[in-house]
């Protein structure tokens, strides 16, 4: 029997809003560290943490434009295992198999993140405690942009939805 691919709409925001978002709460907070960071003197410390930023930075991107997607798909498959199992419906043995491995898969994906995550956090704090790197302007910089990033993105939020209700209006007159 051959399976019919139908395209469904997905609701999403528009790439460029996306970007914009991306810019502020990950490039600009990116930047500054940079900078901050090439400022110490320990080149082991600036080759390291440059290295493991930019494997999670191009993991981060990954994540977001092509796993999400097959991340969403196992979990919808867990949550109809979980189901069938509940309902015994078919196979026990052959749902557990698969609800297992459904399940590493996810796991993998959150460890791979909290690995990077904190490998960088403790990259980070040791620097601070060595007095490797000076952070209090650049900190404050950092939350600067990212408390920017997260007003920008609550703004487009409620200007769609604002937009949204104009349009409604103007329709129902």
């Amino acid at each position: 029997m051959a399976k019919l691919k139908v395209k469904v709409k997905k609701l999403k925001q528009p790439l460029w809003q996306d970007l914009v978002y991306m810019a502020l709460i990950m490039v600009a907070p990116i930047v500054i560290t940079c900078i901050e960071l090439f400022q110490s003197h320990s080149s082991v410390f600036k080759i390291s943490f440059a290295s493991i930023g930019a494997l999670f930075v191009t993991y981060i991107i990954i994540k977001k434009y092509v796993l999400n997607e097959r991340i969403n798909k196992i979990k919808q498959e867990i949550s109809r295992l979980e189901h069938d199992y509940s309902i015994a419906t078919g196979d026990d043995n052959l749902i557990k198999a698969k609800w297992k491995s459904c399940q590493l898969k996810v796991y993998l994906y959150n460890t791979v993140v909290i690995l990077f995550a904190a490998v960088l956090l403790y990259l980070f704090i040791s620097a601070l405690s060595e007095g490797l790197i000076a952070f209090r302007t650049a900190s404050m910089l950092i939350l600067l942009f990212v408390m920017l990033g997260m007003c920008f993105k609550a703004c487009t939020f409620l200007g769609s939805v604002y937009i949204d209700l104009k349009e409604d209006n103007n329709e129902t007159k």
